[in-house]
Formats: structure tokens, C-alpha cells, sequence
């Protein structure tokens, strides 16, 4: 199997979709939201940088994403992981690439949920609530909505342009976008 990308906008279900994905495929889950929120945690110099940006909006650099990502693709089976959360701009999509190759990796899957700006707000406040995520405030949200369009989508179209982008809708229950997901990679696996 194709190790897959899960890409769309803040609070379309990336990491569910994800965590969900891995668990019915066996397969690793490599979550850099996940990862980031770890080392906000242990409060390290680290995660106190990157805390300062996330709760402003910003991304992490390239560079500190890419040195977290690498190593674990020597734990994963190689074809075999999800990556939620990565690539999010060109250049991560590029330094992507050559992990692949590195530990060659001929093809990926791209899936992209796709969700309208009001409903990303909706999820992403109510998620706020309920997780006490202090990342997930109405201007932060604007903010992020924003980069996403900025950085995140022309790597949409990147992959597009590879032919490895398929389109899932974001919007329904959870288990209903899960099963649309597993029906698409078992339909490329034939």
C-alpha cells in the first residue's frame, strides 16, 4: 500500500480521519500536530517556541517540522503510514519528495477533505471548547484559514498536478467520510 497524505482545511478531520485510517489499515499514524502539541507539553525550550507560534496562528518552520518527521519514517514501514499534517506549504511537499525517494518510496495517495470556511469555524470552535485548546480562537482561526489558502492549498494542487489528489467530502458523520475514504484506497489497491 501507498503511504497517504490526509490534507484539508484546520478542523476538516485530518487527525480523525487519520488516527481512524491507520487503525483499519494497520498502518502508522504520523500526526506532526500530534508531535508539536507532545513538545508543548514536556515544556522544552522547543515547545515553548513552538507554543508561541501556534497560539498566534503561525506555522512551525520547515526545517524543525522536517527534523521532527524524518526520523520517524526509519520506525514506519516504509509504504506504510499516514502523514496528518504534513506537508502544509511547497516547500515541505519538496523536502517530502526526497524522504521518498531516500527510502524509496515510489508513489503516495493524497486525500483532501474538503470543508467551507463556515463550517471549518463551527468544528474548530466547538472543538475549542470541548478539548480547552487554546489554539482555536475566532482570530486565530481567520488566521490559519488564511495560511491554509496561502500555503496549504498550492500543495493541492501540486500533488493534483502528480495525479494523487483524491477529493473526499469533510462534511457528514465521521464514520460516513471514514467509509468514502477506505472505499477509494481499496478501489486503488485494485
Amino acid at each position: 500500500m501507498n503511504p497517504i497524505i490526509i490534507l484539508g482545511p484546520p478542523g476538516s478531520g485530518k487527525g480523525t480521519q487519520a488516527e481512524l485510517l491507520a487503525k483499519n489499515l494497520n498502518v502508522i499514524h504520523l500526526s506532526t500536530g500530534e508531535l508539536l502539541r507532545e513538545e508543548i507539553k514536556k515544556q522544552t525550550v522547543l515547545g515553548k517556541k513552538i507554543d508561541s507560534l501556534i497560539s498566534k496562528g503561525d506555522f512551525v518552520s520547515d526545517e524543525l517540522i522536517f527534523d521532527l518527521i524524518h526520523p520517524l519514517f526509519n520506525k514506519s514501514n516504509k509504504n506504510s503510514f499516514i502523514l496528518d499534517g504534513f506537508p502544509r506549504n511547497i516547500s515541505q511537499a519538496k523536502m517530502l519528495s526526497k524522504v521518498l525517494k531516500e527510502f524509496n518510496i515510489p508513489k503516495l495517495t493524497v486525500i483532501n477533505l474538503t470543508l467551507n470556511e463556515k463550517e471549518v469555524t463551527e468544528r474548530i470552535l466547538k472543538r475549542a471548547s470541548e478539548e480547552e485548546r487554546s489554539d482555536d480562537s475566532k482570530e486565530v482561526i481567520r488566521k490559519r484559514l488564511e495560511v491554509f489558502k496561502k500555503q496549504t492549498e498550492p500543495v493541492i494542487s501540486f500533488y493534483k498536478k502528480l495525479g494523487r489528489v483524491i477529493e473526499i467530502n469533510g462534511l457528514g458523520k465521521i464514520e460516513e467520510i471514514q467509509d468514502n475514504i477506505l472505499a477509494v484506497i481499496k478501489k486503488s489497491l485494485n
